[in-house]
């Protein structure tokens, strides 16, 4: 059963489970994804996450999480659809286990991260800025490295790069060079003035109680938010790219990325899923791994995927460049048998099956919970009971229906050097 109450700057929403041994608390502040933000917000959540004027090194944080029974804690910032979320997560044991000290204690750590920060008057501790910037720039580094990570993300520019999804969550270079220990703290001062807040807590312990406590150590006024739609809606593109790089890598990958005009909330929710386990979101059964890889040997992996909070289909497969053209005929081919209803009862029942299992083993975990709250408050997602209802009741024409939906934006073939 969840509650909701509302703090004035923030909501806390209280989830009561008897199901697991430990208890969650996330923090999440969301505004409009901006593409200058990632980068300094990205930084930020490091900082946040390794150390406080309380806890000085990484070393102690570690020790006050081995003191709290083994807590896990973690800040992080990523693009969700058209918003930038920034979270700390803290896991930490069921009271009832504990001494009686211990709730206290728990609560209040992650808010020590957040509220206490190594500021000094020249901005954020220089040795940890130092170290957290040389980790970033790694992280970075490294993703170009990746064949697959590279293309997914030069494909995604090229089809739309105002699409948040083009974003590359992991900030860019550049960016990262601009950033001082000073300017980091306006980021910080950022999180309480132009993001909101909700705090969601999980777990089989004393809500009310946590409520107290959270409300007793933070304090956020109410701040006026700009509204924004947590969907983006692009411009589907009239005349499809075909694009061909060549970069240093020793494999080669194919995208194809198409724009979803018009979906219905229920298409997208409901009926896609179900369409994309058919056609290539399951790799053992779908008609792409059936026609790319078991019958023509073209690949050694393929899928498609739905980012459907921002409308776009895709395609990817790891092929050898020459048979690209190939490689599209057989995707035109698998679509125009979806166009057709050349699929079978069976195939909807199982593809029904797979996406119910699914949306239940999001209760096999705390975070599960909470990804479904705020689900329904971003998407307005119900209960469990009514997403089985609307996955079992999809019919074969709705899955044919959203084929004419799906337009064609980008062809995008990454291929190595020889």
């Amino acid at each position: 059963m969840s509650k909701v109450y509302d703090c004035g700057g923030y909501r806390i929403h209280t989830i009561k489970i008897n199901k697991f041994k430990t208890s969650t608390i996330e923090i999440v502040f969301r505004k409009k994804a901006e593409k200058e933000d990632i980068t300094e917000f990205n930084l930020l959540a490091r900082m946040l996450s390794f150390t406080s004027n309380k806890y000085r090194r990484e070393r102690d944080v570690t020790i006050e999480l081995e003191k709290l029974y083994n807590a896990y804690e973690a800040s992080f910032s990523t693009i969700a659809g058209n918003s930038l979320k920034f979270s700390i997560v803290f896991d930490f044991l069921n009271p009832k286990y504990c001494d009686e000290d211990y709730l206290e204690e728990a609560v209040a750590f992650p808010f020590e991260l957040l509220l206490n920060p190594k500021i000094d008057e020249d901005g954020f501790n220089e040795r940890d800025f130092n170290i957290n910037k040389n980790r970033m720039i790694a992280t970075i580094e490294s993703e170009k490295e990746s064949p697959y990570g590279y293309s997914f993300m030069r494909s995604l520019v090229e089809a739309d790069s105002n699409n948040p999804s083009s974003y590359d969550a992991n900030g860019y270079l550049d960016d990262l060079e601009k950033i001082t220990r000073k300017t980091l703290v306006d980021t910080y001062n950022r999180l309480f003035t132009e993001f909101t807040c909700d705090i969601y807590v999980v777990g089989n312990t004393d809500m009310q109680q946590i409520v107290k406590l959270i409300k007793k150590t933070f304090n956020m006024k109410k701040n006026n938010v700009k509204k924004y739609s947590f969907y983006y809606e692009g411009p589907a593109r009239k005349n499809n790219k075909d694009i061909i790089e060549t970069g240093k890598y020793e494999q080669d990958v194919f995208v194809m990325i198409y724009n979803m005009v018009n979906f219905t909330d229920r298409e997208r929710k409901y009926v896609l899923p179900l369409f994309n386990n058919i056609f290539g979101g399951n790799e053992l059964t779908s008609k792409l791994y059936r026609y790319l890889r078991e019958e023509n040997s073209l690949c050694y992996n393929v899928s498609s995927l739905i980012n459907r909070f921002t409308n776009l289909f895709l395609i990817r497969a790891g092929i050898d460049a020459a048979n690209k053209d190939f490689c599209v005929e057989l995707v035109n081919k698998a679509l125009k048998e979806m166009k057709d209803g050349k699929f079978t009862e069976e195939d909807l029942a199982n593809a029904k099956k797979i996406k119910v299992n699914e949306v239940m083993m999001a209760d096999n975990s705390n975070s599960g919970y909470i990804s479904r709250e705020i689900l329904k408050d971003l998407d307005g997602f119900t209960t469990l009971k009514d997403m089985i209802y609307n996955i079992k009741s999809v019919t074969k024409e709705e899955i044919i229906n959203v084929v004419d939906k799906l337009n064609l934006n980008t062809i995008y073939l990454l291929k190595g050097e020889e």
